[in-house]
């Protein structure tokens, strides 16, 4: 009964009969007929199965759509979104599989993770004139190269990929993406060199950890990644010295280095990272770039 104009004190007392309320683990039939919802939120309500065919007619006017942490556990169907209304799409945390539609990349902010979805490449490729700004595919089962068609995604912000089994080389054409302010593709198994991200002067978290990247570390990242707060190149094959440029992060607060072959000394500029001495944890890092 959220977003309406309703008057008085509610209390327990309007619902301690109600012992029975419950959604699941059916998908709710009634909604069949509710074709001018703007906003379905149904997150955390114990529905299994599959999404039905009628589900597409209530999607073309959603400014919202949450169905997070349910047991969903077929394929994702295909359903109309209207660019227009920028709608936010949230699927995280079901057991969806196979291949994602394309037609939700009309979405300002789509959330994915936590599902085993395992292929990708027509939705990254197909659309035209995309809207996204929040692409979260962490904790899937995506796997093979990751597309190079990146220069579609012009007004990405977030990309999230971690957790996944994407290998190959990461496509130069993800440097295009000139907005992106968080980039996470840790823990998959991406190899050869990482491409430049010059381009992308707004970073402000780059993760590529746990990888099987190689080549020396670019001078780049110092000299012109300077919004950086958290860098980490981590387990991967990275050699050579640390170049001068890295002491340019003057907002660095967590770099991480670790279980490389970086050799040489350590330039002594590494004391202008005066924003480490700020108490912040990587997940709080992380959480105030993902709500910006």
């Amino acid at each position: 009964m959220s977003s309406n104009s309703l008057s008085g004190v509610i209390s327990e007392v309007h619902f301690h009969k109600l012992s029975n309320l419950k959604l699941g683990p059916q998908f709710p039939s009634w909604l069949h007929n509710q074709l001018n919802l703007s906003v379905l939120d149904i997150t955390h309500s114990g529905i299994s199965g599959a999404i039905p065919h009628w589900f597409s007619d209530l999607t073309v006017n959603l400014k919202y759509l949450n169905l997070s942490f349910n047991h969903l556990n077929t394929p994702l169907p295909v359903f109309p979104l209207r660019s227009d209304l920028f709608p936010i799409v949230d699927l995280s945390s079901n057991q969806f599989h196979g291949s994602i539609p394309p037609s939700l990349s009309n979405a300002s902010e789509i959330y994915r993770s936590n599902i085993k979805f395992s292929r990708f490449r027509s939705f990254l490729c197909e659309p035209v004139n995309v809207e996204t700004r929040i692409l979260d595919f962490s904790n899937n089962l995506i796997s093979g190269d990751l597309p190079s068609c990146w220069w579609i995604w012009e007004e990405l912000y977030i990309l999230n990929l971690e957790n996944n089994k994407l290998s190959g080389v990461i496509p130069s054409s993800i440097g295009l993406s000139s907005q992106i302010a968080y980039l996470n593709l840790r823990h998959n198994k991406f190899s050869g060199n990482l491409p430049s991200l010059g381009n992308c002067t707004d970073l402000q978290i780059l993760d590529v950890g746990e990888n099987n990247l190689k080549g020396e570390m670019p001078t780049w990242i110092g000299e012109r990644l300077t919004k950086l707060v958290f860098l980490s190149l981590m387990s991967n094959r990275i050699y050579g010295s640390t170049p001068s440029t890295i002491c340019n992060l003057q907002s660095i607060k967590i770099l991480d280095f670790t279980c490389n072959n970086i050799s040489g000394a350590i330039p002594s500029s590494i004391l202008n990272f005066i924003s480490m001495v700020q108490k912040d944890d990587e997940e709080s890092l992380y959480i105030s770039i993902y709500r910006l």
